[in-house]
């Protein structure tokens, strides 16, 4: 392909969001460019709360392993600027609303009969009153769904709260922690403190909430002593 023309296997380059380039692409895919048609920008931000809720009309969830759940993307991008993250370049933070969060899963309950969502985005917690919101009205309104996803963690969120999350279904929660450093956790522009860590982890455990830590071990800057913190 390198010594080839590249046009002779690429039609579109869509840069930034697709969501709405995939729409053009497809309702005019048999018109022959006679070079690369691209589109989109980098600074793209779609409004999350104006997209459509998946389809899953065509799925057969009989062909797979788990039967009951489905996806579900909260926000995009991240609050932070971690150093060995390329998150923020391809991503706007912007979360969805609470209530339309709960519109969707209430969607896709009464649609297919499902009760297990998986959030795919990084955190889910990036926008603590957004996130509030749907974990309060998940708990208000008795939805009765698992759930789990990945969080930042935050030191606003004490143990009332994340027993909140608890009780709203969530099941697991996984942590970006990356060292227990503070030294490397501020050379990585991490914006957390190992005390926010501790507290975010212990108040998990006690309310028995499963929570799973990523971690980067041998850090440009981590030294021996760091890594015995």
């Amino acid at each position: 392909i390198l010594n080839s023309d590249i046009g002779d296997y690429l039609d579109y380059i869509v840069i930034g969001e697709g969501e709405y380039h995939i729409l053009e692409i497809m309702e005019n895919y048999k018109s022959n460019y006679s070079d690369i048609k691209i589109m989109g920008d980098l600074f793209s931000k779609i409004n999350l709360d104006d997209l459509p809720f998946p389809d899953y009309s065509d799925y057969d969830f009989n062909d797979y392993r788990h039967k009951s759940g489905v996806s579900l993307e909260t926000s995009r991008g991240c609050v932070a600027s971690c150093t060995f993250c390329s998150e923020t370049l391809f991503w706007k933070f912007r979360q969805r609303g609470g209530s339309r969060l709960i519109d969707e899963v209430k969607y896709q309950i009464n649609e297919y009969g499902v009760n297990r969502f998986w959030f795919i985005d990084s955190l889910v917690n990036g926008d603590l009153n957004k996130f509030y919101d749907f974990i309060s009205g998940a708990v208000e309104q008795d939805l009765k769904i698992l759930w789990n996803g990945y969080a930042r963690c935050d030191g606003r969120m004490d143990k009332e709260f994340i027993k909140l999350i608890k009780d709203s279904g969530c099941t697991a929660l996984s942590f970006g922690v990356e060292s227990g450093s503070p030294l490397v956790l501020l050379d990585m522009k991490k914006n957390i403190s190992p005390i926010e860590i501790i507290k975010n982890l212990k108040h998990t455990h006690e309310v028995e909430l499963y929570s799973h830590v990523n971690w980067i071990v041998g850090y440009s800057t981590e030294t021996i002593t760091d890594s015995y913190h």
